[in-house]
């Protein structure tokens, strides 16, 4: 029987979440916030928050960090957040990208993967990171209220930072921290 590692059974758990509760990405069905009564702030940073999808790629984008050397921890967060703001700015003010389901679904399991076996995805990782963090920014960008754009992605921004620190945090308090899987010192 094969053992697992603990990063591997946390990735695995993550999945079988993933599996569970990502309905589909089609969660993105428009304008989902536009008849909101939350502010476009707050519906900005309640959405990475109950969209299941986005919630457990930010999640994994945390957990991935903490696993990283002490100079890269941060590389992994702000690629994803720079990159899902650019795609928020295309979903919003450019045509509708059609495939963008498509690479939400694909960066959950690239997620799981990447937690599973980083060294196998230590040199791909940061072109990763960028198209999925622009993959869930255009899904965003789909679904910010006509007005209040700028108040949306600032919401939007800082539920992700938080959701972020909150994974990193976790996944150290369950001492998957460190460079374990990587070879890199802590």
């Amino acid at each position: 029987m094969t053992h697992l590692s603990s990063g591997q059974r946390l990735a695995a758990t993550l999945a079988f979440a993933a599996l569970l509760f990502t309905t589909s990405a089609a969660a993105h069905g428009g304008d989902a916030h536009a008849s909101s009564l939350l502010s476009p702030l707050s519906a900005g940073f309640f959405h990475p928050i109950t969209g299941w999808d986005h919630l457990l790629v930010i999640a994994m984008t945390g957990a991935f960090a903490a696993r990283q050397p002490r100079g890269a921890r941060l590389a992994a967060p702000f690629l994803f957040t720079a990159m899902m703001l650019a795609g928020f700015v295309i979903g919003r003010f450019a045509a509708p990208v059609g495939f963008v389901e498509v690479v939400i679904v694909l960066s959950l399991l690239g997620m799981i993967a990447m937690l599973v076996a980083p060294r196998t995805f230590a040199r791909p990782a940061p072109a990763l990171f960028a198209v999925f963090g622009a993959a869930h920014g255009v899904a965003h960008g789909l679904e910010a209220p006509a007005g209040g754009s700028l108040w949306f992605a600032a919401g939007m921004v800082a539920a992700t930072a938080a959701l972020q620190v909150a994974a990193f945090a976790g996944a150290r308090a369950l001492g998957l921290g460190g460079a374990r899987g990587t070879g890199a010192p802590e």
